[in-house]
């Protein structure tokens, strides 16, 4: 099975942007790349340019959000996600944070290109030993998931998504993604 990288597309003309979050003061960004679930009730965003709402689209910190039919479409699917309602500035159509909560051990690390976080370093001493930058991913051949959307483990930033949700996304053009092969 192939594999993509989810990406928001910015090529589309027109289209808006959604900038921070306002959260309430217990939480950040950072929890949407805890692969864990969430208890809070909405969230609220700014609506840093106006324009064409899309299906899929990053807010500031690559948070997803994801709209009412693409949720539904999710949901029909074998996915482990979280949808917590988004308020978009003064959008009132249905919006949701995509909250994934699966993160799979994926890449090959013999054909992929990437930068380690080095023992010692002094920005994130935290992160010694993990993925610091993938330039190039490969999944490993011998990797199969239940799952057909995850977070690669080590590097959560990196929405996957198998080649069926691909092609089924693809063929009922929903907007604002972009896909890039994992090869």
């Amino acid at each position: 099975m192939k594999y993509f990288s989810l990406k928001d597309d910015l090529n589309v003309l027109n289209r808006w942007y959604i900038g921070g979050i306002i959260f309430p003061e217990k939480f950040s960004h950072w929890i949407f790349l805890n692969c864990k679930e969430i208890e809070i009730d909405k969230v609220q965003f700014n609506l840093r340019k106006r324009g064409k709402s899309l299906d899929f689209t990053f807010a500031d910190f690559d948070v997803p959000i994801v709209s009412k039919s693409l949720k539904e479409f999710f949901e029909d699917k074998n996915t482990n996600l979280q949808f917590i309602p988004a308020e978009i500035g003064e959008v009132f159509d249905e919006y949701y944070c995509l909250n994934i909560l699966n993160e799979e051990d994926c890449v090959d690390k013999e054909h992929s290109q990437y930068e380690i976080w080095e023992e010692g370093n002094i920005i994130r001493p935290d992160k010694a030993g993990q993925f610091r930058s993938i330039y190039k991913l490969k999944i490993s051949e011998a990797f199969v998931s239940e799952y057909e959307i995850f977070r690669v483990k080590g590097f959560r930033n990196q929405i996957i998504v198998s080649e069926n949700i691909v092609e089924i996304l693809l063929k009922n053009r929903i907007s604002g993604l972009r896909f890039l092969e994992c090869f």
